[in-house]
């Protein structure tokens, strides 16, 4: 079968399966791919991994078939058609653009095209009626953005949000295996290798690099992605983005000011009612033993913000390597091979 693009260029899609490239395989959101792909069952002839030259030749088993690793350098991408991307995104740049040249689709985890106007930033379940065949670079949100879009896109759809103030609690997973590793060190009492404090020991108010406005990298991803996906750029957000020393999960604390008078029981109504949402009631409460390895966004601790008219705060918790990244791309990818046949 064959699908035009744009530029006039041919993809070829096999009717019994698909040939797919994963670029970092052999890291956290790579190996979490590599997972989801398996329990979602995708028919799949033709699997390339690709890792740095250190991790080329290491082998990863997928459905009880073992496959070498290959270098990512040497790679020109001939033999598959779609390429998930989890690569960071001070390296990921030119081997998209090679994938890109050799006609692939492609799906990035970093965060090097999401604010590109020409590129779709998708939230699966949220905006990605959007994606359409002539897409040919997707990009996949920040995980903290993905905890929350759900839970503030059908508030915003009923209410209207004029205002939002996140402040994030992303584990050490968020970091790579460094951050697991520098956690795992520091609770034995050894030295930090890669956090700035003792990660065991503390929380650190800093993740990314601060600009002139005193934001970090990872509170303007929050900030600007969130404005995309909910398509308006009138929203004012603050956020304040926290490492802490848990494993896995990322929580968002989230005041919402609504533009409509609402009731709590409503909005908990709402969110009951939307695919992928759990809402927990007290004395239950969002946390990362239960998100982790799951795709449900968690949510409680709703009340009214009594400091502030119409506003709201809540708590939310996901698994930031599953649905923060690995599940979000594989649900992109699956709705790619449904549009082109």
């Amino acid at each position: 079968m064959l699908i035009k693009k744009d530029d006039d260029r041919e993809l070829k899609i096999k009717h019994n399966g698909i040939r797919l490239g994963i670029a970092g395989a052999t890291g956290l959101v790579g190996k979490m791919m590599l997972k989801v792909l398996e329990e979602r069952k995708i028919a799949i002839v033709n699997l390339e991994l690709y890792a740095s030259t250190k991790s080329a030749s290491s082998i990863i088993n997928y459905l009880g078939k073992e496959y070498k690793v290959l270098d990512i350098e040497k790679t020109d991408f001939q033999n598959v058609d779609y390429v998930l991307f989890a690569l960071d995104e001070n390296i990921a740049g030119k081997y998209i653009e090679k994938a890109l040249e050799a006609n692939c689709i492609v799906i990035d985890n970093s965060a090097l095209y999401r604010m590109k106007d020409n590129v779709p930033l998708i939230a699966f379940g949220v905006n990605d009626s959007v994606l359409n065949e002539s897409d040919h670079l997707i990009a996949n949100p920040n995980c903290s953005t993905l905890t929350t879009i759900s839970l503030l896109d059908v508030i915003n759809k009923k209410y209207g949000i004029s205002s939002i103030s996140y402040a994030t609690y992303q584990s050490v997973s968020g970091s790579g295996i460094k951050g697991i590793k520098d956690l795992l060190y520091t609770r034995k009492n050894l030295k930090s290798q890669f956090y700035q404090y003792p990660i065991s020991e503390t929380c650190i108010p800093l993740i990314g690099r601060i600009n002139n406005t005193g934001y970090s990298s990872e509170e303007e991803k929050m900030i600007n992605e969130t404005r995309k996906i909910l398509e308006d750029e009138n929203i004012k957000i603050s956020a304040t983005c926290i490492r802490v020393p848990v494993l896995n999960c990322h929580g968002v604390l989230v005041k919402a000011k609504l533009k409509k008078a609402f009731y709590i029981e409503d909005i908990k109504s709402i969110f009951k009612k939307t695919k992928g949402i759990i809402v927990l009631e007290e004395p239950h409460l969002p946390n990362s033993v239960l998100a982790t390895g799951s795709d449900f966004v968690y949510v409680g601790r709703m009340r009214r913000d009594t400091s502030d008219e119409n506003s709201i705060l809540f708590y939310a918790v996901t698994d930031n390597l599953r649905r923060g990244a690995a599940s979000n791309a594989v649900d992109i990818l699956i709705k790619l091979i449904k549009q082109r046949g």
